[in-house]
């Protein structure tokens, strides 16, 4: 199971400077079936950033794509687990979005896809870099429009 952090998609979306490799992961998991998770407050967040940028169309898109994805499975937090984020930033020192990724992913058992340098020093945490695998790899699926 991924945990597939924000960044990634939006680095996808946005058509960043890392968005080939970041397309490259995610399809090929998806044509894998490889279950894959995102918060819901990934969503949000690539929501906000998304319409800011009035980037509605491809909002759309992205959103209604990823409600097609059977493997692809949104996860929301509880109160408890909203409070154990805050002794996570604690213990840790992660932010509050890294916190709530750091949760998910444990509670879940999942690894998660990121570029965000501040996991590369929890030890009990698998972080995978998309640049790592599946350079090769063209997935026929597409959330953009």
């Amino acid at each position: 199971m991924l945990l597939i952090d924000t960044n990634i998609f939006l680095e996808y979306l946005l058509n960043n400077e890392k968005a080939d490799q970041c397309e490259k992961f995610i399809f090929r998991e998806i044509d894998k079936g490889i279950e894959i998770i995102i918060t819901r407050f990934t969503l949000y967040s690539i929501e906000i950033i998304m319409t800011e940028n009035q980037l509605f169309k491809e909002l759309d898109n992205f959103l209604s794509s990823i409600k097609l994805l059977s493997n692809i499975k949104i996860i929301n937090t509880n109160l408890e687990e909203d409070i154990n984020i805050i002794e996570i930033i604690h213990d840790t020192g992660l932010d509050f979005d890294d916190a709530l990724q750091y949760l998910i992913a444990k509670n879940y058992n999942a690894d998660i896809v990121s570029y965000d340098k501040h996991f590369d020093t929890i030890k009990d945490l698998r972080v995978i870099k998309p640049w790592k695998r599946y350079i090769n790899f063209r997935s026929t699926i597409s959330i953009k429009p």
